[in-house]
């Protein structure tokens, strides 16, 4: 343990090193200067909690839950079309699942605004992750400057 550290500041070190690497994507190194803690600790720590598999499936659930809901709202808003002309409108359930859904995408970070651009990175993404992992993660590191790029200034984007 290092000097001038109780085992409970340590350890609640480690869970901040852990969230600060899974969903800010941190590198081993600016772990260690932001938390103040050796890089050799920060690496031991890693390796023994699985962060780099933790980070990774993080990354899928979200991606995950992001496709499901845009496909539920792209299905609902395609069934409200299919109606005949003059009923081409949400009924009650049909708007609260709908606010439901938009809610739930922001809660994740995502502006519905976005959602074509989103659903093709994320299918670029699978596609290219089935033939070559490294390339796949290689992009995953582009899509959300790229999104960014399409979204209004001071806005941001987290997937």
């Amino acid at each position: 343990m290092p000097p001038g550290h109780s085992k409970a500041e340590l350890e609640q070190q480690k869970e901040f090193a852990k969230v600060l690497f899974i969903k800010d994507k941190l590198t081993l190194e600016q772990l260690s200067v932001k938390i103040g803690v050796h890089y050799n600790t920060i690496k031991k720590w890693a390796a023994a909690g699985e962060w780099k598999k933790l980070q990774r499936n993080f990354m899928i659930l979200r991606e995950e839950q992001i496709s499901g809901m845009l496909d539920e709202l792209m299905e609902l808003n395609a069934s409200i079309r299919a109606k005949p002309k003059g009923k081409r409108f949400a009924d009650p359930k049909e708007s609260i699942v709908s606010k439901r859904l938009v809610s739930d995408l922001k809660d994740l970070g995502i502006s519905v605004d976005l959602s074509q651009a989103v659903l093709v990175c994320i299918a670029l993404t699978e596609f290219i992750r089935k033939a070559d992992l490294a390339k796949a993660k290689e992009i995953i590191r582009w899509i959300n400057p790229f999104i960014e790029s399409l979204m209004a200034p001071g806005q941001r984007l987290n997937i």
